[in-house]
């Protein structure tokens, strides 16, 4: 079944720390020495991308381990990032996993989904279905679009879950409207066939148009061999009335 997995180191210009990122490298080499978590933070970032002090990967864990065990989430979640894809050390998913936890414990969103994935693919843990399922709506209820995608794909086919189609289009419109192409498509023909929300022929033509996704031309001209003429033009009236509010609680008398 096709979900998300995304996993990025999360740190490098973070702009919460930008006044600790622009300080002299003795400086903040001095500060991570004294204790200062955000520093400490700030060597490991900068050894991994070699920006300021040259290029040390090995010696970045170092300080992101630092910085993790003082809780700070951002460095728990690079510090994950270093075990799981094994930079600077040994692949560890187990490590990976522990210190991924750790950080969406505090409410880091992107540690979150990949909390919810390595439950769901068993990634340095047992597979859990209902806890991939809990980590994942932790993210998407604040906004998370692979997130909402996630849930969409395991509500609609049943994939640790039961089958329940209103949630599944539920998340779906959500990462929809946050601009996810393969979204919009499923959309669309949600809206087609009636499956998990009331049919709408209408807004089936209104989401296939606004997709970019490689490949929906065929499933736009599915839509549109389904349509009258005047059905047609109802549907271009509600895009050119709507298309600004993604089509949301908008209404073409």
């Amino acid at each position: 079944m096709r979900y998300l997995l995304v996993l990025v180191i999360f740190s490098i210009g973070c702009s919460e720390f930008s006044s600790v990122a622009h300080d002299d490298s003795n400086n903040m080499l001095l500060r991570a020495q004294s204790g200062d978590v955000h520093a400490q933070y700030l060597m490991g970032v900068s050894l991994t991308s070699g920006d300021g002090f040259e290029k040390n990967e090995v010696e970045a864990i170092s300080w992101y381990k630092k910085a993790a065990e003082q809780g700070l989430p951002e460095a728990q979640y690079d510090l994950a990032y270093m075990f799981l894809m094994g930079v600077g050390t040994s692949q560890n998913p187990e490590r990976a996993f522990f210190w991924t936890k750790k950080s969406a414990e505090q409410g880091l969103i992107r540690a979150q989904f990949n909390l919810s994935l390595m439950y769901k693919l068993g990634d340095g843990v047992a597979v859990s279905s209902e806890d991939a399922i809990y980590w994942a709506l932790k993210a998407a209820e604040k906004g998370h679009r692979d997130s909402q995608y996630n849930l969409g794909t395991w509500y609609g086919s049943g994939d640790g879950v039961l089958v329940d189609n209103e949630k599944a289009f539920k998340w779906y419109l959500d990462a929809a409207m946050q601009g996810s192409e393969n979204a919009k498509v499923i959309v669309a023909m949600r809206y087609l066939s009636g499956t998990g929300v009331e049919e709408d022929i209408i807004r089936a033509y209104a989401w296939m148009s606004a997709t970019e996704s490689d490949g929906a031309s065929g499933y736009f001209d599915q839509v549109r061999s389904k349509m009258s003429q005047r059905q047609i033009d109802e549907a271009e009236l509600f895009i050119y009335k709507c298309a600004d509010i993604m089509f949301n609680n908008c209404n073409v008398e």
